[in-house]
């Protein structure tokens, strides 16, 4: 009876191996590469990646998905798949192969083509590795809840469904309109409380939506003046006000409007505290304008122009030459002809209910935006209104709150510099075009010499040859949507055309400025940039010229780890020549001692400062260190100004294939060492006007070492001799002091909290000369959260520092409190604006549908993708196995529904986030890569547009 159960236990084992023999486990796929034997996979093509998964096939970066079937089988599992279509091959593409039982991880087979014939047998391994993580999105984002994209589904086009929004709030959104009758105006309520509040809209693309900026009363009838301005800028600000509000983005009809194609454009709504953007004045009824060269235009330039507005005559200039000339409009008629009446918006759209100054000035902004769409005009413009002042008068340098951290106001009351010396820009070029007369706007071609390109590498160079005499930025296209113009944003912050009521302003008003392009798309070599700083300093190089005159400093923001010997020689041959050059340390926040040219003793070597003073979170450090200059952080807002406290400067949007103008917000040791490069122009302005000669780098370094030109920050192993000072510095340069009278200086003239910080520190200081004393600091009254201490005494002698501190307990939820603190000196008195945020746990930062992209970082095309949402924590899991190897991880909104992620006006992030240039993120096999990814929202202040060519590869991805 044993034997016969033994008997039928065995045979059951036994059974239960031929069955299990006859059907092993089905292999769930993956994601496969072919061996070098078997490739190519397929005629002219180089992938050797293979998935199937989900019941899918694909051809990495060659054959899209198909259909794919899967069936068990004794010797393992086989996968048939059919393409009808492949980039290479004409006609259908058929795969046959079996996925081995045992391990799954092998696969054996053949892929057959018609046209052209091919018949290739295929063996590939399993290389597959996953991507968790999540996309980090600000506390005080808010999404539009009405836009082009299809997670959007609410309504916010009246005040009856007005969108809730508060202080230190970012909107991210999008406006629509086709017709006078068909259109999507954006409302959003808020509550005011007296304090000043700012108001900030950036359009995306203001050529394909004008949108204009109000701020309503429950009746519907306006608090402040609109805001109708012809870039992508808006601003409205409040001081006293108190009540509900409600901010209306609204689309400027004009009377001769055309629909665009795409009737979507994102916008970025900002409501900050702070210093407002004052509009600019200008003539009522005139435009400068410059027309196309002659060469470039189908007929002769008209002496008059037939607009919607009237017609513009030609009165000053002569349109065939590269200057700018002076049109007309006739007077404005005393009887205006209305917008066709729209339900609901006649307070906002008649013009016959409009003061006349108001309507004078709709009418020559319209004008402008009419003459910038014609192909003959290169740009147009307002003809600005300048006044007689020191503080420039640019209309975005109050968004400049690096200037006054390092006293530079109190420099220019010195001086403004001398256009007898030169600051050499060795970067990526600039956006000066000389054959072309294309040029940035608050570049002034008059300041500029003519430099030179020695980029040896026509491919990075991205102009078709080696080194040539243009110098101009042909882009970069480092980001994956757009190009960089690294070195017109150093170029800017050094010395961008100031104190003409239009853009930034740069540190020096008056030094030339010498372009030299050594940076292109994949950065520069160190021969090339060598040249480069020969060329600068006057010295034999591969040009075979030399620029008259050579460069008195030369700023380097660019660096690499290792040792250069080439260009180090370079650097050194500079210094012998009496010439100061002034490198970043880099932004790896590690010691500076092991990059290049920051290592250089020959060199004045600059870390990067956030607005409070306080190490960038990226900076580089160490004994190397010189000395410290703003470079920004553009993960915070610390003023609350609605901006994020970026080094704001001059730039460009090349990422739909317009040469768009732009002033973005960057950060980086880049952006802090042009600000010490600019204050050592200026320090040889002063030292000149005194002395007759230039100081030497010698002299440079013993005044930096002795602490003479900066505000020391005690020994923190990242700031060197601390700060730099412009005003300590050309007075130091100048042997001059006493010159100006005490004066309370304070930074930064605005706070915030946020919803993370309950302690905050700020400085005062004499920015003069004599002595300031502090004899009280106040919060205001009602706020009970805020207290401050002062770092002395109370009355104590300036400079000293002033601690902030916000108690968060029994204020309300998702509440932001704001107050004022007065500051009160024998030297003046200065009000802050502090706000603190309370977070709440049942809510996070919000801006929409983020879609993910791993991306081919040679073609810049999408392989994997996923969508994330607020909802779902923003989590990046992508599903389906990754095939092993290096790519781009982007992010990002597509709010104006065009299928792409990275245009300006939406939320965008590329790995490892917003301080480095991209990176290449590189999945091992069998390897989880975890990943943080900040998306943030794409801010920049505009100037204007030119088409220069076809668009640059772009990320697009499939809905």
């Amino acid at each position: 009876m044993v034997k016969r159960m033994l008997l039928v236990v065995l045979a059951v084992l036994w059974a239960g191996q031929a069955v299990a023999a006859k059907k092993p486990a089905a292999c769930p796929g993956g994601a496969f590469r072919a061996t070098a034997e078997s490739l190519p996979l397929l005629p002219d093509v180089t992938s050797d990646g293979l998935v199937i998964a989900n019941g899918e096939a694909s051809i990495v970066g060659t054959c899209g998905r198909t259909t794919a079937k899967l069936k068990r089988t004794r010797k393992g599992t086989r996968v048939t798949a059919t393409w009808l279509a492949c980039d290479g091959v004409n006609g259908k593409v058929r795969l046959k192969a079996m996925i081995d039982a045992a391990t799954c991880r092998e696969l054996r087979g053949r892929l057959r083509s018609k046209k052209p014939r091919s018949r290739r047998k295929i063996v590939a391994h399993l290389a597959q590795g996953a991507v968790h993580g999540g996309v980090a999105v600000s506390a005080s984002a808010i999404a539009d809840v009405d836009t082009a994209d299809s997670g959007t589904t609410g309504e916010n086009d009246r005040s009856s469904t007005a969108q809730p929004v508060s202080l230190l709030s970012t909107v991210g959104g999008a406006a629509y309109i086709v017709s006078n009758t068909d259109f999507d105006d954006d409302y959003y309520r808020i509550e005011l409380t007296g304090q000043p509040v700012n108001i900030t809209l950036f359009i995306a693309e203001p050529d394909r939506s004008d949108l204009d900026l109000l701020l309503l009363d429950e009746n519907g009838d306006q608090i402040v003046p609109s805001s109708e301005g012809s870039d992508n800028v808006e601003q409205v600000f409040t001081t006293t006000q108190t009540g509900t509000a409600y901010i209306v983005v609204f689309t400027a009809i004009a009377p001769d409007f055309e629909a665009p194609a795409n009737p979507w454009t994102g916008y970025v709504l900002s409501i900050g505290q702070g210093p407002s953007v004052a509009p600019a004045e200008f003539v009522p009824g005139e435009v400068v304008a410059r027309m196309r060269p002659a060469a470039t235009r189908s007929k002769a330039s008209p002496k008059a122009m037939a607009l919607s507005m009237g017609t513009l005559a030609l009165v000053k200039g002569d349109p065939t030459t590269d200057r700018g000339v002076l049109f007309r409009l006739p007077e404005a008629l005393a009887a205006r002809a209305p917008v066709p009446a729209v339900a609901g918006r006649s307070k906002i759209k008649d013009p016959t209910t409009w003061s006349a100054e108001r309507y004078d000035r709709w009418r020559t902004l319209h004008a402008v935006a009419e003459m910038k769409k014609r192909p003959d005009v290169a740009w147009a413009e307002p003809n600005f209104i300048l006044r007689p002042q020191l503080t420039p008068s640019d209309e975005f340098y109050p968004l400049q709150w690096h200037y006054p951290l390092i006293s530079l106001p109190e420099a220019w009351d010195v001086t403004q510099g001398s256009s007898q010396v030169t600051v050499a820009v060795v970067d990526t070029g600039i956006l000066y075009d000389r054959p072309t007369g294309l040029v940035h706007p608050d570049l002034d071609p008059g300041r500029i010499l003519p430099g030179f390109d020695f980029i040896s590498s026509p491919s990075n160079a991205k102009d078709g040859d080696g080194i040539d005499a243009n110098p101009f930025d042909n882009g970069d296209g480092r980001r994956g949507v757009g190009s960089s113009f690294h070195g017109s944003h150093v170029a800017g912050t050094i010395g961008a055309a100031s104190n003409d009521g239009k853009g930034v302003s740069g540190v020096d008003w008056n030094a030339k400025l010498l372009p030299v392009r050594v940076l292109g798309v994949d950065g520069g070599s160190s021969y090339d940039i060598g040249q480069g700083i020969r060329y600068a300093a006057g010295l034999p190089n591969d040009s075979g010229t030399i620029p008259s005159p050579h460069a008195d400093v030369i700023n380097l923001s660019l660096g690499g780890t290792g040792f250069s010997a080439e260009m180090q020689s370079a650097v050194r041959a500079a210094r012998d020549a009496g010439v100061i050059v002034v490198a970043a340390a880099g932004n790896d926040n590690v010691d500076a001692a092991n990059f290049s040219p920051a290592m250089f003793p020959e060199v004045v070597t600059v870390s990067a400062s956030d607005l409070a003073r306080q190490k960038a979170p990226y900076s580089n450090f160490g004994s190397i260190v010189d000395l410290a200059a703003p470079g920004g952080d553009t993960s915070v807002d610390r003023n609350g100004d609605g901006f994020a406290d970026g080094v704001l400067s001059v730039g460009a949007d090349d990422s739909t294939g317009s040469l768009v103008f732009r002033y973005p917000f960057y950060q980086g040791t880049s952006m802090a060492a042009p600000h010490v490069s600019g204050v050592v122009a200026l320090m040889q302005a002063a030292h000149l006007a005194t002395n007759g000669r230039r100081f030497t780098p010698d002299e440079l370094d013993q005044w930096i070492a002795n602490g003479e030109i900066t505000d020391q920050l005690g020994i923190d192993n990242w700031s060197g001799a601390g700060l730099i000072n412009a005003r300590r510095a050309v007075l130091r340069a100048g042997g001059v002091a006493g010159m100006l009278p005490p004066n309370l200086g304070v930074s930064p003239t605005s706070l915030s909290f946020g919803a993370d910080l309950g302690e905050l520190t700020m400085t005062v200081t004499n920015t003069g000369s004599g002595a300031v004393t502090i004899q009280s600091v106040t919060p205001s009254a009602a706020a009970t959260w805020l207290t401050a201490t002062t770092s002395a005494e109370l009355p104590f002698a300036a400079p000293g520092t002033i601690t902030l501190h916000a108690e968060r307990a029994g204020l309300p939820e998702g509440i932001v409190q704001s107050a004022a603190l007065t500051i009160v000196s024998d030297a003046g008195t200065r009000i802050v604006q502090v706000a603190v945020q309370v977070p709440s746990t049942t809510s996070g930062g919000d801006v929409g549908t983020v879609y993910a992209l791993l991306i081919d970082p040679v073609t810049r095309t999408s392989r994997y993708q996923l969508a994330t949402t607020r909802d779902g924590g923003y989590r990046l899991e992508f599903t389906q196995p990754i095939l092993s190897g290096s790519y781009l991880l982007a992010a990002g909104t597509d709010r104006d529904g065009d299928g792409f992620i990275g245009d300006a006006g939406e939320a965008f992030g590329i790995y490892p986030g917003s301080t480095s240039d991209p990176e290449p993120l590189v999945i091992g096999d069998d390897q989880t890569v975890d990943v943080t990814l900040p998306v943030l929202e794409a801010v920049s202040v505009g100037a204007s547009g030119f088409r220069v060519g076809p668009p640059p590869p772009r990320i697009e991805f499939a809905r």
